[in-house]
């Protein structure tokens, strides 16, 4: 009876396990989408910086003609 105890706290300890490694896959996968998204994010903020700075100076420029 012991054994049968031990062994079916061993399955179950073992299934733990393997939900713990799926949940760690799947954090593992969204932290990736994360990290892509943030890379593209960074890509466009980059994107309008470089914009803000064109318009800054054409604006300057046009000052005379206002």
């Amino acid at each position: 009876m012991r054994i049968e105890f031990l062994e079916a706290s061993e399955e179950w300890q073992k299934e733990q396990i393997r939900e713990v490694a799926d949940y760690l896959q799947t954090l593992a996968v969204q932290a990736d989408i994360l990290s892509v998204k943030y890379e593209l994010e960074l890509d466009r903020g980059q994107e309008l910086a470089s914009l803000l700075r064109k318009i800054k100076a054409l604006s300057v420029r046009a000052k005379p003609y206002m």
